[in-house]
């Protein structure tokens, strides 16, 4: 376990990591033996680092949030292998020098896990245009076959509570409804709760469940043209 700064920038989320660019390549080095240069990526509870090394060889190093599990984390994994699997382009899990697909650094914030992936390339699907019905239909195929894979498959750091997660819908909202300020608006919520609850929770309950990758949202699916130039989908990000 090595220690190292972090950066100056505001963290977005709590125990969100910061480290700063010249921390970052060397984390790399020490635990991949990639020498590079590193460049911040988009990210919002984690961190995300962009490895360019001198070999024209990019890697993304994911630094993970301080309330991370684990757990969660290898279900991640799992995930990826079974989407790789069924022919779905997603970040490749590189072992660090020692075989190992998870690390532990120390930074202010704390003990965080460190992985690195293989980079994908493409443009995210939401600054792809026109967004082609050919496109669509390759993207809901292939969320079908993950769904498909992952059907039956169980992993402890799947059971969690997310935010996102619809059957939670009624609990998320009771617990933040009275950050709503202003009067009319908290009331409009309030109403549509309550029919939510009325309506819904024993539908919901009924329904089938299974892991499934539940945020293929325009910015988490990456699009690029194939050998002959026609645009498929290059890769789906983000199986937190």
């Amino acid at each position: 376990m090595t220690e190292y700064p972090s950066s100056a920038p505001p963290q977005r989320t709590p125990g969100r990591p910061a480290l700063d660019a010249e921390s970052a390549a060397d984390l790399a080095r020490s635990l991949y033996g990639l020498d590079g240069s590193a460049a911040s990526l988009p990210s919002d509870r984690d961190q995300n680092v962009l490895l360019n090394t001198i070999d024209g060889t990019r890697y993304v190093l994911k630094v993970s949030n301080v309330d991370e599990e684990r757990a969660v984390l290898e279900a991640q994994e799992m995930s990826m292998m079974v989407a790789s699997g069924v022919g779905i382009p997603v970040g490749r899990i590189i072992p660090t020098l020692t075989g190992d697909t998870l690390s532990t650094v120390t930074l202010e914030t704390g003990e965080h896990l460190v992985r690195m992936v293989s980079y994908l390339d493409g443009k995210p699907l939401a600054n792809y245009h026109p967004q082609s019905s050919d496109v669509l239909h390759q993207l809901g195929a292939a969320l079908g076959r993950l769904d498909l894979a992952l059907d039956g498959l169980e992993h402890p750091g799947a059971h969690r509570k997310l935010v996102w997660d619809f059957l939670l819908a009624a609990d998320t909202i009771s617990d933040h409804i009275s950050e709503i300020q202003e009067t009319a608006s908290r009331r409009l919520v309030e109403g549509v709760l309550k029919d939510y609850l009325s309506i819904s929770t024993t539908e919901l309950e009924e329904l089938p469940q299974q892991i499934i990758h539940a945020d293929a949202n325009d910015y988490n699916v990456l699009v690029g043209p194939d050998a002959s130039y026609r645009p498929v989908i290059s890769g789906l990000l983000d199986f937190g």
